[in-house]
């Protein structure tokens, strides 16, 4: 069986206060038997298998590609490093974290952004959507698991914000969003048909599952902890095994 591990974005960024079963989506290859699908696959923060994107290198090549040239980032430096990778100019970074400016951009992408998030930093991305930037976000979780049970906001409570405050529909580029799996597909010539897409929330992972048109598949240790009728579900990655 072929592994490919897909990391989520906030997830990724911040492995050591995740749970193990955080990791926001896994695909895999099936084989053509029952018997020979049941091999290794990636789980866990430290488990094998390449990284093949995340929904901030999405979020970077779908802005290259649509010809967004400079940005306002309310995110985090690793966001910016990869829009800079990308070629797109990052208007409001100083070296170590976002911050307030005056500018005008092309769009304001909008992802997890746990040390920077102020008032007055909201408030300069608004105007630069007023002033008719695109609003973009990264995906739109609400929340996101940490150890023992908890949880913590998302990048969908920022972005979720920024819509409110501009009366602005976003473009969500991660979960559910299908683009950034159509890309990993496309390039692992791997069809939607013989993957699975696992993770930990309905309204996010299996949705995105859905709109790509593979097998969703729910891991209940996570946000949800009921399947939906018809929808397979796991207690933990190793079940896959």
């Amino acid at each position: 069986m072929q592994t490919r591990r897909v990391a989520g974005d906030e997830r990724s960024e911040n492995p050591e206060g995740a749970t193990s079963n955080s990791l926001g989506f896994v695909l895999l290859r099936r084989r053509a038997s029952a018997a020979r699908r049941r091999g290794a696959v990636g789980a866990g923060p430290h488990a094998g298998g390449e990284c093949a994107d995340d929904p901030g290198r999405a979020a970077a090549r779908y802005c290259a590609a649509v010809g967004i040239r400079r940005v306002f980032v309310v995110g985090e430096p690793g966001l910016v490093e990869t829009l800079v990778d990308e070629g797109i100019g990052v208007v409001n970074f100083n070296s170590l974290r976002v911050h307030p400016v005056t500018a005008s951009v092309d769009a304001v992408v909008a992802g997890i952004c746990r040390e920077a998030l102020t008032y007055d930093l909201l408030d300069s991305a608004m105007q630069c959507v007023i002033a008719g930037a695109r609003l973009i976000g990264t995906n739109s979780d609400a929340t996101y698991p940490l150890a023992g049970d908890r949880f913590a906001p998302g990048a969908g409570t920022i972005l979720g914000a920024l819509a409110a405050c501009t009366g602005l529909k976003p473009t969500v580029i991660g979960k559910p969003n299908p683009y950034m799996l159509f890309q990993v597909l496309q390039s692992e010539k791997i069809a939607a048909s013989d993957t699975l897409v696992v993770g930990d929330r309905i309204d996010t992972d299996l949705m995105f599952a859905k709109a790509a048109g593979c097998t969703g598949v729910l891991v209940t240790t996570g946000v949800d902890k009921e399947a939906p009728v018809g929808t397979a579900s796991i207690g933990g990655l190793l079940e896959l095994l």
